[in-house]
């Protein structure tokens, strides 16, 4: 039996946009983040997955991780880790590990992740950019809105639900499964 080369080319859907995304705006506005340019001196947010970064730049105070359009990896723990439309791009062996990885950058106390996923799905779909968009189900929704929903998790739910424990490697993964599985780098 021929084993199947996992690929993610989640990057593939990263859009350009004028304004912030839906789950963002709503986040603002319900004061689950802090509006643009009023973050505390002491907290540290990161935009886990960020695309092209326009959620991140529009905040003004989010660190940027995306591992095809910013790809230097995290430094350091956050009290906030926003994670937007990351997850239903990814298959699920490699979502559990994405999972982890978030718990792994968060601070041990009063820290949470705010997970966005496609609402608007039925069922896995195959757009024309070949990106397979999967229908993600995540616990402690705290929005249903639409094409959205929003789950906020602790970093103790967040490892409940990956099952791996980091060991070094960025999720999990020596750095060369991890350039194979995200494929950041284009000109290899």
């Amino acid at each position: 039996m021929k084993k199947e080369k996992t690929e993610v080319i989640g990057w593939k859907t990263a859009i350009s946009r004028n304004g912030l995304s839906g789950p963002v705006k709503w986040l603002v506005k319900h004061g689950l983040i802090p509006r643009p340019g009023k973050l505390n001196n002491d907290e540290r947010v990161l935009d886990f997955g960020c695309g092209r970064g326009k959620d991140a730049d529009l905040l003004g105070y989010c660190e940027k991780y995306d591992p095809h359009w910013f790809p230097t990896k995290p430094q350091g723990k956050f009290n906030i880790v926003l994670c937007t439309y990351v997850l239903c791009v990814l298959p699920p062996n490699i979502r559990e590990m994405v999972l982890g990885e978030i718990a792994d950058l968060m601070t041990d106390e009063g820290s949470y992740a705010l997970l966005s996923v496609r609402a608007d799905l039925k069922k896995d779909s195959q757009p024309g950019n070949g990106c397979i968009q999967h229908d993600v189900i995540l616990p402690k929704t705290i929005i249903r809105a639409s094409g959205f929903r929003i789950s906020m998790l602790t970093k103790v739910e967040l490892q409940k639900m990956s099952n791996i424990t980091s060991v070094g490697g960025f999720c999990g993964l020596t750095e060369q499964e991890y350039k194979r599985y995200f494929k950041y780098n284009t000109k290899e």
